[in-house]
């Protein structure tokens, strides 16, 4: 669990971790984590001790600073780039070190770095989780390390939480992107058959469909925003739209950190136009379609296994989408159709949509 911002203004946590004995190390190499596995088996992260630290000749510690400024939260800040991910481990950034030597330093069997991305598929829950936390924040670190209003140098405090100007004190925060991601259902067929909507990108992998997605827009809701991207990419028509889960996705598109916020959609059209050329394709899947594609990702997507060609899957449990279609086999229209707007579900560890 991520430390309280109350806990993170108390003492200089990671320098406490540098001689704490139990500190698990996460080494973060060119947006890759180190990990361990062999083929076949979830990998895991490759956690290392304060003696790899030190080996590679990394000084953990925090420089108490004058900020010219009253908080004294913000008095002290990392000589190296690094983030608390939990009471007893953090994740350090070594990309200015040669792979080899950081290799050749650590502990542990089949050694070798992995994106988070691929950690989704390839690592367990726990792993994943780490990693997309690692990822997320020190990659937005790396990117801001100077003042966007003065210029000058920031540097991270409250083990990593913030960034602060040395200058002019302004405060930079890690960036979450808000995204609605909605499975958009309709009855309009003939014998009010239930159908939904997906779509593909030119980019995914051949045969891939999804929910459609788009980000939320300053002073827009995510219901709207629901309805704003489905029409703009599709020229469907919604009404209703239900909050109904959410996902943190830390390697987003915007190379920042997405929430992805899980929606139901009613369609109120059914005439497919293709709009702004955002996606590839879009159509309407039955039941049995649909049922289909979710077996071939149970079947390839969910161990990152390529499909033959001219097959049709969806994304794998890694992935919100994955999610909202299952619950909507598992459901009639109806009874999604008669869930309340933000109605507090949730994905829970076996990736069902449960009450929270």
């Amino acid at each position: 669990m991520i430390p309280s911002s109350t806990k993170r203004k108390v003492g200089n946590l990671l320098a406490d971790l540098a001689v704490n004995s139990k500190a698990r190390v996460l080494l973060y190499h060119d947006r890759r984590q180190l990990i361990s596995g062999e083929k076949g088996a979830k990998v895991e992260i490759a956690w290392q001790s304060m003696r790899v630290v030190r080996t590679l000749g990394l000084v953990l510690e925090e420089e108490i600073t004058t900020l010219n400024n009253d908080d004294d939260d913000e008095t002290s800040h990392s000589l190296i780039r690094a983030i608390i991910l939990s009471d007893n481990s953090f994740a350090i950034d070594v990309s200015a070190l040669d792979q080899n030597l950081i290799l050749e330093a650590c502990q542990g069997q089949s050694l070798a770095f992995m994106s988070a991305r691929e950690l989704m598929v390839a690592g367990s829950e726990e792993a994943a989780m780490d990693a997309g936390r690692a990822h997320a924040m020190l990659s937005w670190h790396a990117k801001n390390l100077f003042c966007g209003s003065c210029g000058a140098k920031t540097v991270s405090v409250e083990a990593g939480a913030k960034r602060v100007c040395t200058k002019c004190r302004n405060r930079l925060y890690p960036r979450t992107d808000p995204v609605a991601i909605a499975l958009v259902f309709s009855t309009n067929f003939p014998n009010n058959e239930e159908r939904i909507l997906l779509g593909r990108s030119k980019k995914f992998r051949p045969g891939m469909y999804t929910c459609l997605s788009g980000f939320v827009e300053s002073v827009e809701s995510a219901e709207d925003a629901v309805r704003r991207e489905v029409f703009e990419e599709s020229g469907i028509s919604v009404g209703a739209v239900s909050i109904v889960a959410t996902q943190p996705w830390p390697t987003g598109r915007a190379g920042a950190c997405e929430l992805m916020i899980g929606c139901f959609a009613q369609a109120e059209s059914t005439d497919i136009i293709l709009h702004d050329k955002e996606l590839e394709d879009a159509r309407w899947f039955s039941r049995d379609q649909v049922q289909a594609a979710y077996q071939n990702a149970v079947k390839y997507a969910n161990i990152g296994a390529t499909p033959p060609d001219g097959t049709i899957f969806l994304p794998g449990s890694y992935a919100i989408a994955h999610h909202l279609v299952k619950h909507w086999l598992e459901n009639s229209s109806a009874a999604i159709k008669n869930i309340p707007t933000s109605a507090g579900l949730d994905v829970n560890n076996n990736g069902d949509l449960l009450p929270a």
